[in-house]
């Protein structure tokens, strides 16, 4: 095709390649976590050098998770005019791993299901159907609004290198064709539009008298025999499922003294550039890992004293003269060197814009690569010596968990997901594979698992003791409203039958929806489910929640309007049809996910 020959021949611009917006809906619906999944023992075979994982086979190199990685943290930057923290690093770091499986994935879906994408499909969705950071691209607008017209010049000149564009925009329309062919049998009926429709639009009034379980047996301390037999007619209950105690030791993630010197020796390069009379924009360029904004020139912006961090920098940038230049400015961040290029008083506050070279005071690769080497050379020791020998050799100290159950979330790692997945099928006396979290790396041990058992009276006493009086409360709300069922049925208002009883209320609601709320109550579905399935009248029967038990009569309902369903018939199903497309996605991505062979040869690669 000539214009992708042409587009390939004079080539130097890095896209950033992010997962398309049907991969992004995975994430968001289980969060995706691949790691070590299945597979993943040691590292890659003589045959597979540079290899960093195999997705049911197929190779992930390690070029291609370095390209994405840098290309995500361009991209990150330019879209939040600021670089990721360390926490957000290891997150990003994280959602690039997860892309590339993702989509191997999806790839070899494509293949199974033999789908195919011509070069005319893929000139016309990278012409007509620019990716979401296109649009936002300054480059690519026009009074605030994007300029396809723009972009469609940028795409035609010689000088855009758009294979990596063409990549990804194969992968979107075949990932398109292969969602197309999955939701193919995916239908919703009438009945389902109308239903959904009732449950938003149709309502009702009604009255009520509420019995509240709370009011009722308060102070009550059941006998050890009551709660024994409750116990024992309810042992599965209250069964103590499979439990595990996990040990871990943590390496902190420290700078080092050659870490701080380079950073020094790389901000003194650059103020002896200056000295030799460099110009303070294009060392900024060579330099500064500043947030675009505090980088000068066009990409600068005015801020107020509040909004320039650390205050050093700050107290600098409002004393300093306009285009005066400042000494060094030494912070916990890193180093600073700025220049003031104007100042403005906008609405009685006075806001700078300088030019910024900073270099930030962080962990080297070298210094990581030790970290994650001393760690690997701990997991392997343990293999000789034991955890806890390993361990203390190491100087390292053991932190061990509480016993939990293995769906739980690990008690003190509950924002590593690597964790919870290692416990999730490891056996007593496993050893994880180092990991890497934003302030350091961890060695999991899973120390003991403890069996599912029945729970004994001591085990469980505080939760049984809640769960018997408030069965105990439920029965005696259900007799309370009951009585006032039977005065109403008798003749009695639902007012005057609430005022006989001292522990009972009478209260009203308007305009109550299947699906909304009943005034003073919040959410009950059982009362509105009641409401609606009988029409008005006194519902014959006490309804029962976990809140109190009531006597419910319908006021009256809500005519049903045939020419706003009607107006709304379509928006409705379209959202009904999202949603189980949704459902049948997630599930069957996970199915995708447990069902993958990953093997996972990071730490035998390159580090992180």
């Amino acid at each position: 095709m000539a214009l992708f020959e042409t587009m390939r021949e004079n080539t130097k611009v890095v896209l950033w390649i992010t997962v398309i917006a049907f991969v992004g809906l995975i994430f968001l619906a289980w969060g995706a976590d691949f790691t070590s999944r299945r597979g993943g023992g040691g590292g890659p075979s003589r045959g597979d050098a540079g290899v960093m994982a195999k997705v049911n086979g197929q190779r992930i190199y390690w070029t291609e998770y370095r390209d994405a990685w840098q290309q995500a943290w361009t991209g990150y930057e330019q879209q939040t005019g600021q670089r990721p923290d360390p926490n957000m690093e290891v997150n990003l770091q994280a959602r690039v791993w997860d892309n590339l499986i993702v989509q191997a994935l999806l790839r070899q879906e494509a293949k199974r299901h033999n789908i195919t994408v011509s070069d005319r499909e893929v000139a016309f969705a990278l012409v007509n159907n620019p990716p979401s950071r296109f649009q936002a691209n300054p480059a690519f607008v026009t009074d605030g609004q994007f300029d396809i017209q723009k972009y469609q010049a940028w795409v035609a000149s010689p000088q855009t290198n758009t294979l990596p564009l063409e990549i990804e925009q194969r992968d979107v329309v075949a990932t398109e064709k292969l969602q197309l062919l999955l939701f193919s049998e995916v239908k919703v009926s009438e009945d389902e539009v109308r239903e959904a429709w009732l449950a938003e639009s149709q309502t009702c009034a009604l009255d009520y008298a509420e019995v509240k379980l709370y009011q009722l047996h308060q102070g009550m301390q059941p006998s050890d025999s009551e709660l024994e037999g409750h116990l024992a007619s309810n042992a599965d209950e209250f069964s103590i499922p499979e439990r595990v105690i996990l040990e871990h030791v943590r390496l902190t993630k420290r700078l080092s003294e050659t870490d701080s010197l380079d950073a020094l020796a790389e901000i003194n390069d650059a103020r002896g550039e200056l000295a030799r009379g460099e110009e303070f924009d294009l060392l900024v360029l060579a330099y500064s890992e500043a947030a675009p904004n505090r980088r000068g020139g066009e990409a600068g912006t005015y801020l107020a004293r509040n909004q320039l961090t650390p205050a050093a920098v700050a107290d600098a940038a409002f004393t300093l003269p306009v285009d005066e230049i400042s000494d060094l400015i030494i912070t916990t961040q890193g180093y600073h060197v700025i220049k003031v290029e104007d100042r403005i008083e906008e609405e009685g506050t006075e806001k700078v814009k300088i030019a910024e070279i900073f270099v930030p005071m962080r962990m080297s690769p070298d210094t990581n690569v030790q970290l994650r080497d001393q760690m690997i050379d701990l997991a392997d020791s343990t293999a000789a010596n034991g955890f806890e020998a390993a361990t203390q050799t190491a100087g390292l100290q053991i932190n061990r968990t509480s016993p939990f159950a293995r769906i739980a979330f690990v008690p003190g790692l509950t924002r590593v997901a690597a964790a919870k997945e290692f416990v999730r099928t490891a056996q007593a006396g496993d050893i994880s594979k180092p990991i890497e979290t934003s302030d350091g790396w961890l060695l999991l041990h899973l120390a003991e698992v403890q069996p599912a058992h029945e729970g004994t009276l001591e085990e469980v006493r505080d939760r049984l003791q809640t769960v018997y009086l408030q069965e105990r409360r439920k029965e005696t709300a259900r007799r309370m409203a009951t009585a006032l069922l039977t005065r109403v049925q008798q003749g009695a208002t639902l007012a005057e039958a609430a005022e006989a009883e001292s522990l009972a209320t009478f209260a009203s609601a308007e305009e109550v929806r299947r699906r909304g709320v009943v005034r003073g109550l919040g959410s009950a579905p059982e009362i509105t489910g009641a409401a609606f399935a009988q029409g008005p009248g006194l519902v014959p029967y006490v309804v029962a929640t976990e809140q109190g038990a009531y006597v419910v009569e319908i006021k009256s309902l809500s005519e049903i309007d045939e020419g706003a369903y009607a107006a709304a018939r379509q928006e409705q199903h379209a959202r009904i049809l999202r949603q189980k497309q949704n459902r049948l996605l997630n599930e069957w991505m996970e199915q995708l996910r447990e069902e993958a062979v990953i093997e996972d040869y990071r730490l035998s690669v390159a580090s992180l």
